[in-house]
């Protein structure tokens, strides 16, 4: 899973990069919160995206992980009560249909998607 906060710019600018990386930590927490287990890898992927690497996991389940991010996101106390800004976060999900798969076509695919939802977030 590729994730990417919408709506992160706004975040800066409306409330100053301190509240900003404040989020950024946030969000991390919650992502390591809910990929407990140890096979699970989670890293930051670009200012504002993170990637996550669920091994051994089937697209339905990695659906329902991003399902749960996006609902603990989506709670108004994610950021702060009463801020004026909302976060959501747009996914790309992808994995390695075989053998011949490389990492390289899961994260290209993966980017694909998110760029796709990203699309349905703007419109």
């Amino acid at each position: 899973i590729i994730m990417d906060m919408d709506n992160f710019k706004r975040i800066n600018n409306l409330l100053g990069y301190e509240v900003g990386n404040k989020v950024l930590k946030r969000f991390a927490q919650l992502l390591r919160n809910l990929t407990i287990d140890r096979s699970i890898s989670v890293s930051r992927f670009g200012s504002d995206e993170f990637a996550i690497i669920l091994p051994g996991v089937s697209k339905d389940q990695a659906f329902s992980i991003a399902g749960k991010i996006h609902k603990a996101v989506e709670d108004p106390t994610f950021i702060a009560p009463n801020s004026g800004v909302h976060v959501s976060v747009s996914f790309g999900i992808s994995s390695l249909r075989d053998d011949s798969s490389s990492k390289n076509d899961l994260i290209d695919n993966a980017l694909h998607a998110l760029s796709l939802d990203k699309a349905r977030v703007i419109r």
